[in-house]
């Protein structure tokens, strides 16, 4: 990917600023990659939204969860350990053939291998399904009352 469109990337993104400020260079695409997926500070990274959806999760369950009420919880912990152990490396090779490792990400690929856009599938699944359960347990489930009576309203009391 041109710089020029990942920094149309960046632009759509409000990431601009954040990306700048982190690496004072034109954008690479592992760079870019790390920032929007594994940015712990960048508001609209991956990595930032799970942990705060970690927190809410963690604070709507209590001390105590009722057994199987923490399936999201522990989804979420996958998510962000999945995040977590991305190398860049891997998924942008490193570009110089002599093996020389240069500081940072100054010599990764700007191109992703085959294996990068399977990667990002296996996350695109793994959010679909964090979705999934976070609907099923929170917003599509049947709420049951524990005093019905409170709610008959054919009875006068």
């Amino acid at each position: 990917m041109s710089s020029s469109n990942l920094d149309l990337l960046l632009q759509m993104l409000a990431g601009q600023y954040a990306y700048r400020s982190l690496y004072h260079a034109r954008p690479v695409a592992a760079r870019v990659t790390r920032l929007l997926l594994q940015d712990q500070e960048f508001p609209r990274s991956a990595l930032f939204c799970l942990e705060g959806m970690k927190r809410a999760l963690t604070a709507t369950l209590g001390d105590r969860p009722i057994k199987g009420s923490d399936a999201p919880l522990k989804h979420c912990g996958l998510l962000i350990t999945e995040l977590n152990f991305i190398d860049m490396a891997t998924y942008f090779p490193r570009a110089g053939e002599d093996g020389s490792v240069a500081e940072g990400d100054d010599d990764l690929s700007d191109m992703p291998t085959p294996d990068f856009p399977r990667k990002m599938t296996e996350l695109t699944d793994l959010l679909l399904d964090f979705n999934v359960l976070i609907s099923d347990h929170y917003l599509d489930h049947q709420v049951m009352f524990r005093e019905p009576e409170l709610f008959d309203l054919t009875h006068s009391h």
